[in-house]
């Protein structure tokens, strides 16, 4: 599992505008079968002083795996007591759905799910004279699905969430920074499961969540 959280880069144009995309690796040529799968996923944005706010006594085990300060990720059925906590978050206006993608993924074949924007910043090329490169501002999920080696039945699935925003508070001459908050997580779950996996960000005293659904859709080979 890993954890980034990284800074500021020079920014010269912000392109502005909503940019959703899904991008699978090239089909292989192999023969052999693969199944599909549809992944779910839900990301949730929650202020942490919210889940403080929680006395309940029946929601402490959920709050506290939410309130984690280092990024986790776990297997869970559809009545676990997080999801159920999330959704109620949700209806009371405590919790935020920031994006809700649907992809169908080939057995072995990373995809990429992006939605956000283009910011335009300077580097220093070869010769050290600025240069303008394109960085995506936004949130970033990678997902990979592979059957378990050892039971057919289970579901090995290797996720990155990421977010990038813009940083005012790493303004350098007047051109605001870039902060990263990115993790990766790879976990066996049965097939129906879904992944939950937190990642938080302890600048803005928020936990990002996401809840990915795994579910087999075909045993077909690829056409």
């Amino acid at each position: 599992m890993r954890f980034s959280s990284y800074g500021c880069y020079w920014a010269l144009l912000l392109t502005l505008g909503l940019m959703t995309k899904t991008v699978a690796d090239e089909p292989e040529t192999s023969t052999a079968k693969k199944s599909q799968f549809v992944i779910s996923a839900k990301f949730y944005e929650i202020p942490l002083k919210q889940l403080d706010d929680l006395s309940n006594p029946e929601n402490q085990s959920a709050v506290k795996l939410l309130s984690a300060s280092v990024p986790q990720a776990k297997a869970v059925d559809a009545d676990h007591a997080v999801p159920k906590l999330l959704n109620a978050l949700k209806e009371q206006g405590h919790a935020k759905v920031i994006a809700e993608p649907t992809l169908v993924i080939i057995e072995g074949k990373k995809s990429h799910f992006h939605s956000g924007e283009k910011l335009a910043i300077l580097v220093p090329d070869r010769n050290g004279k600025p240069r303008k490169e394109y960085r995506d501002i936004g949130l970033k999920l990678d997902v990979l699905v592979e059957r378990s080696t050892s039971n057919r039945e289970r579901l090995r699935v290797e996720i990155t969430p990421e977010m990038s925003e813009i940083n005012t508070g790493l303004t350098v001459q007047g051109v605001p920074g870039i902060t990263t908050v990115r993790a990766h997580f790879l976990i066996e779950i049965a097939n129906g499961q879904s992944v939950l996996a937190i990642f938080p960000d302890p600048m803005k005293k928020k936990s990002r969540v996401v809840v990915v659904k795994v579910a087999c859709k075909t045993s077909k080979p690829e056409p």
